[in-house]
């Protein structure tokens, strides 16, 4: 009786390397999905800080100068829509308010909101 020798793999080693690499590749595309949402949520808050960063300066100079400005609003950015509202409060110190600054987005079935808050003063005349 001879004895024979294979020098390659059976069909049994293959299909279990096939599903172990499938598993892999399955589990490598579910991260980058999740990381792409990640991403894109972290562009969004970057975005609503920037937007509100422009709009709070914007009605601290208003404010300082005498105009009027919105309280509530929406602006569009990279396809996002952004709305805000914002609220002068007196303090009790003469020419000082504070500025309660809200903004808000959907994100999926989610909506997400900040709020940001500071204050501005207006020199009284003499």
């Amino acid at each position: 009786m001879k004895l024979r020798f294979s020098k390659g793999f059976s069909l049994i080693e293959v299909l279990i390397t096939m599903g172990i690499l499938a598993a892999g590749i399955v589990f490598i595309f579910r991260s980058f999905a999740a990381s792409l949402a990640g991403v894109k949520l972290s562009q969004n808050i970057t975005n609503a800080c920037l937007l509100s960063e422009a709009k709070l300066w914007e009605l601290s100079q208003r404010y300082r100068d005498g105009f009027s400005f919105l309280e509530q609003g929406s602006d569009e950015l990279e396809i996002k829509k952004f709305d805000w509202n914002l609220k002068l409060t007196d303090v009790g110190i003469t020419g000082l308010k504070q500025i309660n600054f809200n903004i808000s987005w959907p994100e999926g079935a989610r909506e997400y909101s900040m709020d940001f808050s500071t204050f501005v003063y207006k020199k009284q005349q003499p």
